[in-house]
C-alpha cells in the first residue's frame, strides 16, 4: 500500500525514474489481489495515470483486468468512471507517437471482440449515474470510430441494445443527450438493418421535436447533429422514407423554413446569414431531396410530392426565394429541391405555372435568375434544373412557354415581362452561358411534344428593322454556323437536335437553308475544329436526323 501511495504522490520526476512495465506489473498483480475496495480503487487510479504515457503496456497487461473490475465492482460509481476512462485512454488514436492511431484500433478491435464486453457497456448505460453513463457514451462513440461495423454487428446481437441507446436521446442532461447524437449519427451509417430499428424506435418523432426545441434553422450544432442522423435514416432506405411520410413527419417540417418578412427582428437577423444557419437549413433540403429524389420509387415519390404541396412545405420553399441576401449555395440547393418536387407532379406543375411571387410569375422569376449574369453559375444551373422539372411530362407547362414566344399585344401593352422574352435576350446574348442554358430550356420545351416543335416553326424575328422577319429555326442555325464559341455550339445543336426529332417540317425547314448540309458535312470531314474532335460526330448526328426524317419534300435533298 505505500508503494501505491508513494507513487501517487510522487513528482513528475520521480514517476520518470520508475521503469514503466515494472510499475504496471506490480500494479496489475495488486489489482488482482487486493481484497479491498480502496486497494482496487487506487491500483485502477495508478494505471488511468500511466494509460496515457504507456498505451502498450497498460492495454496488454491490464485491460482485461480493468474490465473485469468493473464486473466485481460495478455499485462503485468512482472505480467505473476510472476504468472507462482508461479505456478511452488505450484506444484513443490520437497521440504524440505515430503509432498512436494504430494502437487504438488495435486495442479496439481486441476489445469489440468480446460479446461480454459489449453487453457490459449497455448495461452501463441503464445507470443513471452521470459519471458512468456518460464516459460509456464516449467510450462507444470512440469504439464506432476505430471499428465500425464490428461494434454495429454486436449492438445488433445486443438484446435491446438499440433500445437502450435510444433512450440516450431522452436524457435531461444536454451533455449526455448531444453525446447520445453523435453515437447514433456514427451507429447508423451504411448500415439498412439499424437504421429501420432505430427509425421505429420513434426517432423521426424525437429528432424533429430536439430540433424544433432547439430553435429550427435558428438552432446550434445539435440541430445540425439531429439533421444528419434524419439523413442517415433516410438516405437510400425507402422502408424508412415511406414510414418517415405515414407517420405524418414530413408536414412537422413546414415550420423550419417559416421566416416571418413582415418582422423587422428576422428581417435584421436574415440580412446577415450565421454560418450554422446556413448549414442548417442546406441539411433540411437535402432531406427534402432525399425524400423526392428521382432515383426513388415514382409511387413513394408522387405521394410525398402530394404531401409537402398540401402541407405548406413547397409553399415555405417557394416564400424562401423572395428573402433578400439568401447565400448563393442555399439558393441553388433551394431550385433543386424546388424542381424535385414539382418533377413529374401535374397538379403542382399547374400550380406552380399560375403562382405569381412579388407581381410576377414564379417560372418568370426563376427564368430572371438563370439569364442573370451577376448570379454564380450554382444558382443559373440550378435555376435550370428547376424549371426542365416543371417541363418535365408537362404538355400544358411546354405549350405555355412556347406560347410566349409568339406576339401578344396584351402582354406588349402591360410591359410584361415573358418567358419567351427572357429566353430569346438570353438565347441571343453575347453571355455564352446564358445562351447555353437558354438553348436547353427551349429544347426542354420541345422533348416529347411534336406539337409544340410545330409550333416553334412559326416564331418569327425581326432581326433588322424594315427587312422582313426571319423564322426562329433560321436564326439558330446561323448561330450555329457563325458561333466560334464551343459552349454556344453545343447549346444550339441540342436545341436543333430536339427540334427535329420526328419532325419533317422542321428537317425541310433546314435542308432549304443553302448552308446547311454543306456546313455539316464540312465538320464531319474536319472533325470538327479548334482541337473538338467531338463537334464533328455531333453534325454527324443531325445530319442522320435529316436523313431519318426526311418526307422527301425538299428537291434538292431526298432518301
Amino acid at each position: 500500500m505505500s508503494f501505491l501511495r508513494g507513487f501517487l504522490g510522487s513528482s513528475n520526476e520521480d514517476v520518470k525514474q520508475h521503469d514503466g512495465v515494472e510499475t504496471i506489473e506490480r500494479l496489475c498483480e495488486r489489482l488482482e489481489t487486493a481484497t479491498l475496495l480502496d486497494d482496487r480503487r487506487d491500483a485502477v487510479r495508478a494505471l488511468r495515470a500511466l494509460s496515457k504515457t504507456y498505451k502498450v503496456e497498460v492495454g496488454t497487461h491490464a485491460m482485461d483486468m480493468v474490465v473485469n473490475i468493473i464486473k466485481e465492482d460495478s455499485s462503485d460509481s468512482e472505480i467505473t468512471e476510472m476504468v472507462i476512462e482508461t479505456l478511452l485512454n488505450i484506444m484513443a488514436t490520437e497521440g504524440n507517437k505515430p503509432t498512436d492511431q494504430d494502437l487504438g484500433v488495435q486495442f479496439t478491435e481486441m476489445f469489440v471482440k468480446s460479446e461480454d464486453n459489449i453487453i457490459l457497456l449497455m448495461s452501463l448505460l441503464e445507470e443513471y449515474d452521470f459519471h458512468i453513463r456518460w464516459p460509456t457514451v464516449k467510450l462507444l462513440i470512440l469504439l464506432l470510430q476505430n471499428k465500425s461495423k464490428e461494434l454495429q454487428d454486436k449492438v445488433l446481437e445486443s438484446p435491446m441494445g438499440i433500445s437502450k441507446l435510444m433512450d440516450l436521446l431522452s436524457d435531461s442532461r444536454e451533455v449526455i443527450r448531444n453525446d447520445g447524437l453523435l453515437l447514433m449519427i456514427q451507429l447508423t451509417k451504411n448500415n439498412p438493418a439499424i437504421q429501420k430499428i432505430v427509425a421505429f424506435e420513434n426517432a423521426f418523432e424525437r429528432l424533429l421535436s430536439i430540433v424544433a426545441i432547439e430553435g429550427n434553422s435558428d438552432g446550434g450544432v445539435i440541430v445540425e447533429d439531429c439533421l444528419n442522423l434524419l439523413l442517415n435514416l433516410l438516405r437510400s432506405n425507402v422502408s424508412n422514407q415511406n414510414y418517415f411520410r405515414e407517420t405524418s413527419n414530413i408536414q412537422r417540417i413546414s415550420p423550419f423554413f417559416e421566416f416571418s418578412e413582415n418582422d423587422e427582428d428576422d428581417n435584421e437577423k436574415m440580412s446577415v446569414w450565421a454560418m450554422q444557419k446556413q448549414t442548417n437549413i442546406l441539411l433540411m433540403l437535402e432531406i427534402l431531396q432525399v425524400l423526392v429524389s428521382p432515383t426513388n420509387n415514382q409511387q413513394s415519390v408522387t405521394s410525398t410530392q402530394k404531401v409537402m404541396y398540401t402541407r405548406g412545405v413547397f409553399m415555405h420553399l417557394m416564400d424562401m426565394m423572395l428573402i433578400p441576401n439568401i447565400p448563393g449555395d442555399i439558393f441553388a440547393k433551394l431550385l433543386i429541391t424546388v424542381g424535385d418536387i414539382i418533377r413529374g407532379n401535374e397538379i403542382i406543375q399547374q400550380f406552380m405555372d399560375e403562382l405569381e411571387l412579388s407581381d410576377r410569375k414564379a417560372i418568370v422569376q426563376i427564368l430572371m435568375l438563370m439569364v442573370n449574369d451577376k448570379q454564380t453559375f450554382a444558382v443559373r444551373i440550378a435555376a435550370l434544373y428547376c424549371v426542365q422539372s416543371f417541363l418535365f411530362k408537362n404538355p400544358k407547362g411546354q405549350a405555355n412557354i412556347v406560347s410566349t414566344l409568339l406576339p401578344n399585344q396584351d402582354e406588349v401593352s402591360r410591359g410584361t415581362v415573358t418567358s419567351g422574352q427572357l429566353l430569346c435576350a438570353g438565347l441571343f446574348s453575347i453571355d455564352d452561358v446564358a445562351h447555353w442554358l437558354c438553348s436547353v430550356t427551349l429544347a426542354s420545351c420541345l422533348q416529347g411534344n411534336s406539337t409544340q416543335r410545330l409550333n416553334m416553326l412559326l416564331v418569327q424575328l425581326e432581326i433588322n428593322p424594315g427587312q422582313p422577319p426571319v423564322g426562329l429555326i433560321n436564326q439558330v442555325f446561323q448561330m450555329l454556323l457563325n458561333g466560334d464559341n464551343l459552349r454556344t455550339f453545343y447549346g444550339t445543336a441540342m436545341l436543333i437536335s430536339e427540334w427535329l426529332e420526328d419532325t419533317p417540317e422542321a428537317v425541310n425547314v433546314l435542308l432549304q437553308t443553302p448552308d446547311f448540309v454543306p456546313h455539316l458535312l464540312k465538320q464531319i470531314e474536319h472533325n470538327g475544329s479548334d482541337g473538338d474532335n467531338l463537334s464533328g460526330a455531333v453534325c454527324g448526328l443531325l445530319l442522320g436526323l435529316c436523313l431519318k426524317y426526311n418526307d422527301n419534300s425538299s428537291p434538292n435533298y431526298n432518301k
